[in-house]
């Protein structure tokens, strides 16, 4: 669903809701107008701007502070200061943080499209306000307050850094609602500021004991039940399969390919030491049977270099190595 910023959207509160889903190990976000979010969730009526579910603890690990938000929309505040009289005026002056909000909207990052949304419904509400440019800076202070913490949310679950983030919260932003809705677990609603949302998903990842873990295949950091769940997504699992069928069949392909060299190896050995060994040795038929020897070495050491286990190289080989020996039975039985 598109945003325009550039004029004034339908009437109500655009709110965030998480719903996290621990039997399943998801969550799932969505952005929208508060008086249709619950109609949607439910019945799946309606339209939002954004609804995503994810694996658990995505949220927290793909937010990342970006200052940008303090800078990018100081023209909105100054475009308060300009004495304009129509709308379009002050809009034109917003233009270079319409655009920053714009991308923010675009980015499909939730939290930065929540906080793109909210920013420019305040600054359409403030404008038609006395004092608007202080009550709008106070609001958009808010809204942008967790862009400004740097500190990974991986390492959020250490007491310091609950602590920390808790110590950011002001009473305004402490406002949330907690929803029961019908066939579904606890969701948390939103629309001042999203701080409340990272305390209640931390607070929920304790009380269940998760832990974030490297996934094996992507070495990505996910939040898993125990320390002994080594893959991220279905995804990575379906990935490791892959490979360890490959690894396995690279591990056959040794296994068939020493299996039939040593054997054919050592034929030829004894047969040319059976020739060496004879009472009456022909010397011509020694060095022929020598010669054709290490040419089976050499021809069979750089055939092994070039089979592909994907292939029927493996099993080319074998067959091949064992039509060999014909070739030292024919000298042998030679007069």
């Amino acid at each position: 669903m598109n945003y325009n910023f550039t004029e004034r959207e339908e009437l109500g509160r655009t709110v965030f809701l998480l719903s996290l889903d621990k039997q399943n190990m998801t969550e799932r976000i969505i952005i929208g107008k508060k008086s249709k979010i619950r109609c949607y969730f439910q019945e799946g009526i309606g339209e939002v701007y954004y609804d995503q579910s994810s694996p658990i603890g995505t949220f927290l690990q793909n937010f990342k502070a970006n200052l940008a938000w303090q800078i990018k929309t100081t023209s909105l505040l100054d475009s308060y200061e300009r004495s304009v009289l129509l709308e379009n005026d002050r809009i034109y002056y917003a233009k270079p943080s319409i655009d920053f909000l714009q991308d923010q909207y675009k980015s499909n990052e939730p939290a930065a499209i929540f906080v793109s949304i909210r920013t420019w419904e305040e600054y359409l509400k403030c404008a038609d306000l006395i004092r608007g440019n202080a009550l709008f800076k106070n609001i958009s202070n808010t809204l942008h307050q967790p862009f400004l913490i740097d500190i990974s949310f991986g390492d959020i679950l250490e007491k310091k850094h609950s602590q920390f983030l808790f110590e950011q919260i002001t009473e305004q932003e402490l406002t949330a609602e907690l929803w029961y809705l019908k066939n579904s677990s606890e969701c948390i609603l939103v629309y001042n500021s999203l701080l409340p949302i990272f305390l209640y998903y931390i607070n929920e990842i304790k009380d269940q004991s998760f832990t974030f873990n490297n996934c094996k295949a992507c070495t990505k950091s996910f939040l898993s039940k125990n320390l002994h769940i080594e893959l991220c997504s279905d995804e990575c699992r379906k990935n490791q399969a892959a490979q360890q069928k490959i690894e396995f069949k690279e591990r056959t392909k040794d296994d068939k390919i020493t299996i039939a060299y040593d054997a054919a190896y050592y034929y030829w050995y004894n047969r040319v030491r059976k020739l060496k060994n004879s009472k009456n040795i022909n010397p011509n038929k020694l060095i022929h049977a020598r010669t054709a020897f290490e040419s089976f070495r050499k021809e069979a050491a750089a055939m092994k270099k070039s089979i592909n286990p994907d292939d029927e190289g493996t099993e080319k080989f074998c067959v091949w190595v064992i039509a060999q020996n014909q070739i030292i039975d024919q000298i042998m039985e030679a007069d």
